[in-house]
C-alpha cells in the first residue's frame, strides 16, 4: 500500500471498548484495536494509506457470555433472529474501502440497524484544573470544584460533535489550547 501510495485498512472494534459489564477483557482487546486505528492513521497520514475501524452490529455469542444467568436458547434464538445479518455491515466496509472515503482516516464507525455513528476519540477534557503544586487535598478540591459537573460516564453513550480541522485532524478547541 505504501509503495502504491494508496490503500485502506479497516479494523474491527466493538462498543465493548467503551465499557460493558462482564466484557472487560474483550473490551480491553477491542480498545487496543481502537488505539491501533488512531495511531496508525496518524503514522500513515499523508501517505495515501488510511486506517479506520468498524464496530459492526449483528448476532453474536459474546452478548450471552456477560450474563451470570443460564443461556435460554429459545430466547437467544429469538434475539438473534431480530438482529441484522452480517451482510448488513457491508455498506460501511464498501464505502471505507472506496476512493469516495479518501478523506476518512482514523475514524471508528458504528453501524446499528438504522443508525451509523462515529465514536469520539479519547481526548483530554478541557480546560484542565491548574495548580503549581498538586497535593491529595488539592486534587480533591479540583474534583469538588472544576470537575464536579464534568465527570464522564462509561459505556456506549452519545455526545455532540466538535468541529475538526480535517487537515490536522485536531478538534478546533484542542488547536486553540495547544
Amino acid at each position: 500500500m505504501l509503495a502504491q501510495g494508496s490503500g485502506s485498512i479497516i479494523n474491527v472494534v466493538s462498543g465493548a471498548h467503551m465499557g460493558m459489564p462482564g466484557l472487560g477483557i474483550y473490551g480491553a482487546t477491542k480498545g487496543a484495536v481502537a488505539s491501533m486505528v488512531y495511531t496508525w492513521s496518524m503514522e500513515l497520514a499523508g501517505t495515501g494509506v488510511r486506517v479506520n475501524g468498524l464496530s459492526p452490529f449483528g448476532a453474536t455469542t459474546i452478548g450471552q457470555r456477560h450474563s451470570d444467568e443460564p443461556i435460554d436458547e429459545e430466547a437467544n434464538a429469538r434475539r438473534n433472529a431480530a438482529l441484522p445479518p452480517p451482510e448488513a455491515n457491508s455498506p460501511v466496509v464498501e464505502y471505507l474501502l472506496s476512493d469516495r472515503a479518501a478523506h476518512v482516516n482514523g475514524q471508528l464507525v458504528r453501524i446499528d440497524r438504522k443508525e451509523i455513528s462515529l465514536y469520539t476519540h479519547p481526548a483530554l477534557l478541557l480546560p484542565p484544573a491548574l495548580n503549581d503544586a498538586w497535593t491529595a487535598d488539592r486534587v480533591a478540591e479540583a474534583f469538588d470544584n472544576e470537575f464536579k459537573d464534568r465527570l464522564v460516564a462509561c459505556g456506549v453513550l452519545g455526545m455532540e460533535s466538535l468541529p475538526v480541522d480535517l487537515k490536522s485532524g485536531f478538534h478546533a478547541r484542542a488547536k486553540q489550547n495547544a
